[in-house]
């Protein structure tokens, strides 16, 4: 790279805070989930499963030292042995019209937020899924892709790829930046997968490959000539998923910037959502929430629910529990949570019984 050392030193910056960025993109542009289809001996992704509004994904994350085993029908992937601490990610899939940054992007269906403002906007259909841009106040801004990142389009069988090309115009540490890149998508195996929650049959594995090309274009200082530069960043994913579930099981990723590498980590997801099924996951609660935004109390009426039990958790902007109570809605059909002694700001509300869930976005004022 030519230029003086201040130009040099900006690259670097922008250079290392792209790294918790990309880590944070790469977490939630894993596909969501697909049904499947055995057709003539072929396992055949048919049909994206699309989510519902205020589902939460929680995970855990670890360096990851192993080997993400063979390609193939009928393999047997073992990470049993894989240790995490008690560190919880989430990301919560919300409509990208309540968000703040979602007006950038008309035809996005869903928002994923992970931590303090930072999303990823997306168009599912129930055959394609793209990323369509992101924004973090923590690193890059917002990015708008003029065209669109496409992880994947259905059907797919094994052992199929598809490839795609994306771009994007953005600014970074008062550089103008260029963005293009490839990502390849391999349909790579199915069998059966084994994680420290437990044992799962007919998993589907897919391999990602995406190579990002940044360009920086300034202009020269008094007396000094036109200044360029480019990196690129190769990311490979491994991730492994139950058919008709809306989140992956288990992820591995490896990050390679400019050449150096960052090594690879795993990402263990919560299986919780597989306690029920498809459509009791998606069954909507019929409770009423008011006000929202709320300044002393939250109602939640619970006069129109049949449910015998409740529990109901209040989660802040970084996925960690600020309350928790249980009880039962025959007992009492409308229960106030006190927020005033809680930091302005928008929060979740999960409200949860056996065979019904609801999570709304709450704004404390």
């Amino acid at each position: 790279m030519r230029g003086n050392d201040n130009v040099i030193e900006k690259y670097l910056i922008f250079e290392f805070n792209q790294y918790p960025y990309r880590m944070k993109k790469l977490f939630c542009t894993i596909p969501f989930f697909c049904f499947i289809v055995f057709a003539q001996g072929q396992v055949v992704l048919k049909e994206f499963k699309i989510p519902a509004y205020g589902t939460v994904v929680k995970a855990k994350k670890n360096i990851f030292s192993g080997s993400v085993g063979a390609m193939g029908i009928g393999q047997v992937w073992d990470f049993s042995n894989e240790i995490y601490d008690d560190r919880i990610y989430s990301s919560y899939l919300t409509d990208p019209k309540n968000n703040e940054y979602g007006f950038n992007f008309p035809e996005a269906n869903f928002c994923d937020e992970n931590g303090v403002q930072s999303y990823n906007f997306r168009k599912v259909t129930a055959t394609e899924q793209s990323v369509l841009g992101v924004y973090s106040s923590t690193s890059v801004g917002l990015i708008k892709y003029t065209d669109p990142l496409t992880a994947m389009k259905l059907p797919i069988k094994y052992p199929e790829t598809q490839v795609d090309k994306f771009a994007a115009n953005y600014s970074a540490n008062g550089f103008n930046m260029s963005k293009s890149g490839t990502v390849k998508t391999i349909y790579d195996g199915f069998g059966t997968l084994i994680t420290p929650y437990g044992t799962y049959k007919d998993v589907i594995r897919f391999k990602t490959t995406q190579i990002d090309i940044d360009s920086i274009a300034d202009l020269p200082l008094a007396g000094q000539e036109f200044i360029s530069s480019a990196f690129t960043t190769t990311s490979v994913t491994y991730s492994w998923y139950i058919p008709g579930h809306l989140n992956s099981l288990f992820a591995v990723i490896q990050l390679n910037l400019d050449g150096l590498d960052y090594g690879m980590q795993s990402i263990l997801y919560d299986p919780s959502f597989l306690a029920a099924t498809k459509d009791a996951y998606q069954k909507n609660m019929h409770v009423k929430i008011a006000p929202n935004p709320a300044k002393d109390v939250i109602n939640i009426d619970f006069s129109e629910a049949n449910e015998k039990f409740f529990e109901v958790t209040l989660l802040n902007g970084l996925g960690v529990e600020i309350l928790k109570t249980k009880f039962s809605g025959f007992e009492k059909q409308v229960v106030q949570l006190p927020v005033s002694s809680f930091e302005k700001g928008s929060y979740l509300l999960k409200i949860n019984s056996d065979e019904t869930y609801r999570i709304e976005k709450i704004v404390i004022e």
